[in-house]
């Protein structure tokens, strides 16, 4: 194993190219003009209007209006922390998640003064391991944080072309 890191000259690790897809797609000519359609109406944060109250009313409808209120977030990580606060976190829980993540899925726990509990990723997956969970829950956890890596569903197993 090499002593000097990739990025500095040493030898890289994962030799395949492109590992994860493009991101973000590119936009259709349908979403661009939702999106202007929306600026035009209302750009505030708490609009609902055009494309919003659209996607916010067709997503009540497809939970056949069970549910009371459907609120569309800009961003994962504001979806996720608004689910923090909506379960009760506080400071001196603790939520169980995967080292390997994408800072959005755990960053919001910090604002909360919530303790991140790091587990370990299933090597096949590279979705947290539920072996590695099982030895640190403790009475202080309160959720376990579950990513779908690379849209890799957390549990499946997934064959590799360098897997046997």
């Amino acid at each position: 194993m090499s002593k000097k890191l990739a990025i500095n000259g040493g030898e890289p690790v994962i030799k395949e190219s492109k590992v994860h897809g493009k991101w973000p797609t590119e936009a259709t000519e349908a979403e661009l003009s939702d999106l202007s359609r929306q600026r035009n109406l209302d750009i505030g944060i708490k609009g609902r209007a055009g494309p919003i109250l659209e996607f916010e009313d067709m997503f009540l409808e497809f939970m056949n209006n069970d549910v009371k209120y459907a609120v569309s977030f800009n961003s994962g990580t504001s979806a996720l922390y608004a689910a923090f606060v909506g379960i009760g976190l506080a400071e001196g829980d603790e939520v169980i998640g995967p080292a390997l993540t994408y800072h959005a899925a755990l960053s919001p726990l910090h604002i909360l003064k919530v303790k991140v509990v790091l587990a370990d990723v299933d090597l096949r997956s590279k979705c947290i391991s539920v072996d590695s969970i099982k030895g640190l829950i403790s009475p202080r956890t309160k959720a376990i944080v579950v990513v779908h890596q690379w849209g890799h569903p957390q549990g499946n197993r997934i064959k590799t072309p360098r897997q046997p």
